[in-house]
């Protein structure tokens, strides 16, 4: 017998973030604007103007990062439900942990690239390289990041729980709606919770049937390209 809660709510929007920004494939972040980041902030701007009192939110259960390497880590994906119980994915919490890990990530990347290039005596490109080795460096490790792979909502803390949750969920409305920012942000019961990640789960499995299979070496191309390296 069908869950009563679940046939109610239109995860199509969530299914597919599941699929082009959570999932082990990758696409390009334009790519991810177009299908993903763009549709959910027409949701969401629809949403503020109905003048809501709450935001009611599916969070994952934590996770922990297979990569970078960082045994404190921990991540929970946000999904929200919009007008018309139309689902989308919101953005990926982290624990300060797994924010700073990242950022560390990301400078060896850019650093590995600048030794090459002087190694090599290529020294246009030594200018390249330690051009977005600054940008890289210069940037907040706990600042916003929508990228090709989830968007991050790096949170200071180190235990994530409902409160931090909470806290991820108005930052990310302060940064790009702030007509959200203070309304009281409420969470379904875990059966629920778990019933409708279910739900996700199995329509992205559903929509993926009608992407084109990627190879190993053509998700390694696109990381090289959205990262640079």
């Amino acid at each position: 017998m069908a869950h009563p809660f679940l046939p109610t709510y239109d995860v199509t929007l969530a299914a597919l973030a599941k699929i082009m920004l959570l999932d082990e494939r990758s696409y390009s972040l334009a790519d991810c604007s177009k299908d993903i980041y763009e549709p959910t902030d027409n949701l969401i701007e629809q949403l503020a103007l109905s003048d809501p009192k709450e935001l009611k939110v599916i969070h994952s259960q934590v996770c922990h990062p297979k990569e970078p390497k960082n045994k404190k880590g921990q991540f929970v994906h946000l999904f929200l439900v919009c007008l018309s119980n139309k689902v989308v994915y919101l953005g990926t919490v982290l624990n300060a942990s797994f924010a700073i890990a990242v950022h560390q990530f990301l400078l060896e990347l850019k650093i590995n690239k600048l030794q090459e290039a002087i190694s090599s005596a290529n020294w246009s490109d030594v200018q390249t390289q330690f051009g977005e080795l600054q940008i890289v460096a210069n940037n907040d490790p706990f600042s916003i990041s929508r990228r090709f792979l989830r968007c991050a909502i790096p949170v200071v803390c180190e235990e994530i729980d409902p409160h931090t949750i909470a806290k991820g969920v108005s930052k990310f409305m302060r940064a790009l709606f702030p007509s959200l920012c203070n309304l009281p942000v409420t969470f379904f019961s875990n059966a629920e919770r778990d019933k409708l990640m279910d739900k996700i789960a199995l329509k992205a499995k559903e929509i993926a049937k009608s992407f084109p299979a990627q190879t190993t070496q053509e998700r390694s191309l696109i990381t090289a390209q959205e990262y640079g390296i």
